[in-house]
């Protein structure tokens, strides 16, 4: 009796390859890639890891080695920011804050900076950390003192509030954290609401 070993279909040993790859991805840059996380993208949408685990919750844990919520969350951030903030956060440990905050500075794969283009490559991770710790500084608001103490106590609750509503925006946009982000709000909502009271009755 003949037994036949069954044969990898072409979507396993593509899945295969692209684990090496992801592989040496990580060893190469010792963080996460835009190449990385196109990789864990390709992945989950196109359900490939089916050929190797039941769900996209046990292949990350089992294949990947992080979490489910980890590789969404990278995910979200090549969608969100695009493959130029991976490059970046190598080079300059740039948060994603920071990255939003610089906008038009940063174009294609390079880093607009007193009137030069600072290509985007490890040769010039020297001057891209300078220039990201300048641009910082410019977009500070200014010292406390500089302004009258309410104003200044108003922006930065606005500016709170502001990053609060983007962190909830992106959380809403995932499926799987819809639930949780639907929890905060209504939580956010009733505490509005006693605030909205306790304001009126101080009047």
């Amino acid at each position: 009796m003949n037994d036949e070993i069954a044969k990898p279909s072409s979507t396993d040993i593509e899945l295969a390859k692209m684990l090496g790859a992801r592989q040496a991805f990580g060893l190469v840059a010792g963080r996460c890639t835009a190449a990385d996380a196109a990789i864990l993208r390709d992945i989950r949408d196109n359900k490939k890891y089916l050929g190797f685990s039941p769900s996209w919750n046990d292949f990350c844990e089992q294949h990947l080695r992080m979490s489910k919520g980890h590789a969404n969350h990278l995910i979200r951030q090549l969608n969100e920011l695009g493959p130029a903030y991976f490059t970046l956060a190598q080079l300059t440990r740039i948060t994603p804050d920071e990255f939003r905050a610089l906008g038009p500075a940063v174009r294609g794969n390079a880093l607009e900076f007193r009137g030069e283009a600072i290509a985007l490559i490890e040769e010039n991770a020297g001057r891209l950390t300078e220039a990201v710790g300048a641009l910082r500084q410019a977009g500070e608001p200014e010292a406390p003192d500089a302004r009258p103490p309410a104003r200044s106590k108003l922006d930065r609750i606005q500016r709170t509030v502001e990053k609060s509503l983007r962190s909830l925006e992106q959380l809403a946009r995932d499926p799987a954290a819809r639930p949780e982000a639907n929890i905060v709000l209504y939580r956010l909502g009733r505490e509005i609401r006693r605030l909205e009271e306790a304001c009126a009755g101080r009047r």
